[in-house]
């Protein structure tokens, strides 16, 4: 009787203390030679997986089982790679569409993803940010960007009631 209670006080303390925070954080960077943003963000590869697998498979013959059997040049990859423009927008004087390059999934469950801006950009004083990712799935998501241009770095962070954050260069 007392494996069973200890069982049972084990399996539910786990579980609550199994996510104690979401977050996930973006690197920003202004490329002054390609005239480029080149970003990395980084989440919890799980919570990506909860958020993205059912898109992915909604209407995929082959059903995926994690993101890291997502080969790049397919409709999976894609469909990523709109999920985080839809999530991830930066606005200058117009919307910046990102290009994925890539991703990777670490052993400590992180997932990195790798964008570039698809044209060159020239900032305007104002830049907005909308960082809401997986913020529609976790509603205690909060995210973080750092944004480096030249010898400026700026520190955003992001919550549900609060999903987008501007700032100024000059």
């Amino acid at each position: 009787m007392k494996k069973i209670v200890f069982g049972a006080f084990l399996f539910f303390s786990l579980m609550g203390s199994a996510h104690e925070y979401y977050f996930a954080f973006a690197q920003v960077e202004y490329n002054d030679f390609s005239k480029k943003l080149e970003v990395t963000i980084t989440a919890s590869a799980h919570d990506i997986e909860k958020s993205l697998l059912p898109i992915i498979n909604s209407d995929s013959k082959e059903q995926i089982k994690e993101i890291n059997q997502v080969n790049e040049n397919t409709l999976s990859f894609q469909k990523i790679e709109e999920y985080l423009n839809q999530h991830f927008q930066i606005f200058s004087s117009y919307k910046v569409y990102f290009k994925l390059l890539g991703f990777e999934v670490m052993l400590n469950d992180q997932i990195h993803f790798y964008l570039e801006s698809e044209k060159t950009i020239k900032l305007n004083d104002d830049i907005q940010f909308q960082f809401d990712l997986l913020m529609d799935e976790f509603q205690e998501q909060q995210n973080k960007i750092d944004f480096k241009f030249r010898t400026q770095v700026f520190t955003l962070v992001f919550f549900k009631d609060e999903p987008k954050k501007t700032i100024r260069l000059s």
